[in-house]
């Protein structure tokens, strides 16, 4: 099993939890690294402000920590956060506030970044709370596998947050925006 994801200009361990014996799968997915690689090429300022939601394991935020973003992570998963949280400790990272589901979200925020929920209700509360407190011009970017993005969700996107359109796929992995 691989621990360290390497991407351009960092390097950070990350582990699933609770830690298995024999564990065979990765921490982060091809939607991680594909997040990544976007925000990195948008070039963002060190002053941006990332709501982060349904990170996994914590790709997303020890990214975010480890560029110097104020970051904010919210995930429905008891194991995702404690998976944030001791990925984060264990590289030596700070700087991301941890929320829980049932707390508002931050109306500050410059980019939502989220990997697509398994659940549609989820995600289509996580779009309407978007759409409550974005303000012109913030981007949302948000990925999964290819094959969990449908017209549908496509069309959640476009009904909530209005111009919608998909990268194209890379290690079978794809990115909508808005």
């Amino acid at each position: 099993m691989k621990t360290m994801l390497q991407l351009t200009g960092c390097a950070f361990s990350l582990h699933r939890y609770p830690i298995q014996k024999n564990e065979t799968l990765q921490a982060w997915d091809a939607a991680d690294e594909y997040l990544i690689e976007q925000l990195e090429q948008k070039e963002l300022p060190t002053s941006s402000r990332i709501l982060i939601l349904n990170d996994g394991f914590g790709a997303l935020s020890c990214w975010a920590a480890m560029q110097g973003f104020r970051a904010t992570t919210m995930s429905d998963s008891h194991l995702s956060q404690i998976s944030i949280e001791a990925n984060l400790e264990q590289n030596n990272l700070s700087g991301v506030t941890l929320l829980s589901p049932l707390e508002d979200l931050p109306s500050d925020t410059d980019i939502v970044v989220m990997k697509l929920p398994k659940n549609n209700r989820l995600l289509v509360w996580q779009l309407q709370q978007i759409a409550h407190f974005a303000k012109a011009g913030i981007r949302v970017i948000a990925g999964a596998k290819a094959k969990d993005i449908h017209t549908s969700t496509l069309k959640l996107f476009e009904k909530h947050l209005g111009a919608t359109h998909t990268s194209l796929a890379k290690k079978k992995a794809r990115l909508i925006s808005a």
